[in-house]
C-alpha cells in the first residue's frame, strides 16, 4: 500500500498553550469547578495562554523566563 492509499491524519498538539492538558488534569483529579483552577507559570506565549484558552485563571510570575513587566 502507497502512501497515497494510506489515510492521512493531522497530528494534534497537546502540549501547552493547547487547552487539552487542562481538561487532562481536570478529570484525573475531579475538579469540577474550573474556577478553582489556577495556571501558574513564566511564560505569557504558552502558560498564561493555555490558562486563557482553557477559560481559567493564570498568573504570570517574574522568576524564570520573563523577569519583569518590560520583558513582554
Amino acid at each position: 500500500m502507497s502512501n497515497d492509499d494510506q489515510e492521512r491524519k493531522q497530528p494534534e498538539v497537546v502540549g501547552k498553550p493547547n487547552p487539552y492538558v487542562v481538561e487532562l488534569i481536570q478529570k484525573e483529579h475531579n475538579i469540577i469547578n474550573r474556577e478553582r483552577m489556577l495556571v501558574v507559570g513564566d511564560r505569557p506565549d504558552t502558560d498564561v495562554l493555555m490558562g486563557n484558552n482553557a477559560g481559567i485563571a493564570s498568573c504570570l510570575v517574574f522568576t524564570g523566563v520573563v523577569t519583569s513587566e518590560q520583558d513582554f
